[in-house]
């Protein structure tokens, strides 16, 4: 499988029986359904984010993408997490795989009370 963002290899990493993919440049993370939430609860996960969140940053205004599960057929959709609307990750409406940025699963998984500072911050998207 190849990165959405800047196309390297993504590669298989297993944490208590979930595998996602994380992308060998950009350090991306691939979630397939439901694995960010099954991830989120289990202690020290965001242990997998191994890249910087500032390099997030500047491949999270990167569009259209696509789905790699799907292929070109399916364009990857921004979202905001409904309870962190700062974070806006990248959604396949077919396969509801998701696309996290460096950084952005680690803010995903913490919440804090500067989180609703962050929220006050941010347009909602529609």
């Amino acid at each position: 499988m190849k990165c959405p963002k800047c196309k390297a290899p993504m590669d298989n990493v297993v944490l208590e029986g979930v595998e996602i993919e994380r992308c060998s440049g950009c350090k991306g993370l691939w979630f397939d359904a439901n694995e960010e939430v099954m991830l989120s609860k289990i202690k020290h996960a965001e242990m997998l984010d191994l890249g910087l969140a500032s390099l997030g940053k500047e491949f999270n205004s990167q569009e259209p993408i696509f789905c790699p599960r799907c292929g070109d057929k399916s364009q990857l959709h921004k979202m905001q997490d409904p309870k962190q609307p700062h974070i806006e990750i990248d959604r396949c409406t077919s396969c509801n795989g998701t696309f996290f940025d460096a950084g952005e699963f680690t803010d995903f998984k913490k919440h804090d009370v500067l989180d609703f500072f962050k929220s006050l911050a941010v347009k909602v998207r529609r």
